[in-house]
């Protein structure tokens, strides 16, 4: 079963802004709850991130499931202040139907013009592709098929992403097929 993907709404029967037990009703019991900040906090300098960067992770919680990154039925659900702001897709084997295509049946230059072809600005972060027009970043690593992940968020999710994501560009014409 694959899951189609409403922008700024939700992907699969959840919806942006459930709640983590909204999200249980519907998927089953979580493997694991990870707290953002308490996850990578032995990694974080204040001060090269920010103080800001260190508060949104700190009221950032992930849900992860048995089949997460195996399976659609089951994504990484990501929560900001028990807020569904974004889901986690990686691996060819979860499904994510964009515009009535599944983007892991492509290549990743294939995937990033297909959704250019509904973007007017593709921005660039380091290996980051983001499409603000549907809410979604892409991570485009050279073996796409084995390690490629792509992100989908709420209007929050993505506006704090892009808060955080920083410095980015706008990504070449060669990549995004753009004139």
């Amino acid at each position: 079963m694959a899951w189609e993907f409403r922008a700024y709404e939700g992907y699969g029967p959840l919806n942006y802004g459930m709640t983590q037990a909204q999200v249980s009703e519907l998927l089953g019991a979580p493997d694991a709850v990870i707290n953002s900040y308490e996850n990578m906090e032995h990694a974080l300098d204040a001060e090269v991130l920010g103080e800001h960067y260190i508060e949104v992770l700190k009221t950032q919680n992930t849900m992860n499931f048995p089949d997460s990154a195996t399976n659609n039925q089951r994504p990484q659900v990501i929560f900001s202040s028990d807020e569904l702001t974004a889901f986690f897709l990686q691996q060819k084997d979860d499904s994510l139907i964009v515009n009535g295509v599944n983007v892991w049946d492509k290549d990743r230059i294939s995937v990033i013009r297909q959704l250019a072809q509904i973007e007017q600005v593709v921005l660039f972060s380091g290996s980051d592709y983001y499409f603000e027009s549907v809410g979604i970043r892409i991570t485009a690593p050279k073996f796409w098929k084995k390690n490629g992940s792509i992100s989908l968020y709420s209007r929050k999710g993505f506006d704090e992403e892009m808060d955080l994501a920083g410095p980015y560009e706008y990504a070449s014409d060669e990549i995004t097929g753009q004139e």
